[in-house]
């Protein structure tokens, strides 16, 4: 159960909490830890600890298995990941659990020699907690859209 300490004398829909809070700088650092083993195609096991409840939900409001995500990318090469902006609420102190909303521009090209390449803003909204060990994990990924560029190649996850 989490440990919430509510807000005095504030006007906010937010929950303010005591203690150290997960930075944006630390979910960042995780986005492109995740993003390196994927774009490297590393093997899946090295991508499960990464993930409480391992699955993206995806733009089009299905649920893929980590497997799928990890299968669908490794159809990708030459991946680039840019954070535009994060923004991190805390929302448990215990555990320690932050929502993260941001945005990255994704740039990639296709691994079975297709003309073009997909240039994107994808949205991101995550559930990252941080484990007994220290490590930050997801409970929630959520790749909430996807505006591909005018000159971008066609997508379809």
């Amino acid at each position: 159960m989490c440990k919430r300490i509510p807000t005095q004398g504030i006007r906010s829909s937010h929950t303010c909490y005591a203690g150290p809070m997960i930075t944006a700088e630390e979910v960042m650092k995780l986005g492109h830890a995740f993003w390196e083993l994927t774009r490297t195609h590393a093997p899946i096991e090295s991508i499960r600890p990464f993930f409480i409840n391992p699955g993206v939900l995806i733009p089009t409001g299905q649920l893929m298995s980590l497997e799928a995500h990890h299968d669908m990318h490794r159809g990708f090469k030459d991946q680039v990941h840019d954070w535009q902006d994060m923004t991190v609420t805390q929302i448990c102190e215990q555990p320690e659990r932050v929502l993260a909303v941001g945005s990255v521009a994704w740039e990639t090209s296709f691994t079975d020699g297709r003309p073009g390449r997909i240039r994107a803003v994808v949205g991101e909204t995550w559930v990252i907690e941080r484990g007994a060990d220290g490590s930050l994990r997801w409970t929630h990924y959520w790749s909430n859209s996807i505006d591909l560029a005018a000159d971008s190649a066609s997508f379809d996850p």
